[in-house]
């Protein structure tokens, strides 16, 4: 039989949920309402925000730790 590698079927079980996501976006927003979204915008750019922090601070200490 063909097995599929475990990743393989993750990451298309990941774009299956993606396409169902981007496809029923407008009905999405149109349920939760503008305000609802404009808190799940300012999350997602805190998170994103919190990420880039993150990744500097890393790099920061590698090169710190490199001289």
């Amino acid at each position: 039989a063909l097995a599929m590698p475990l990743y393989v079927v993750v990451l298309s079980l990941v774009a299956v949920v993606w396409l169902v996501v981007l496809l029923s976006a407008e009905r999405l927003q149109r349920v939760l309402g503008q305000s609802v979204i404009t808190a799940f915008e300012r999350l997602m750019g805190l998170i994103l925000t919190a990420m880039a922090i993150e990744m500097l601070l890393a790099g920061l200490r590698v090169y710190i730790k490199s001289l």
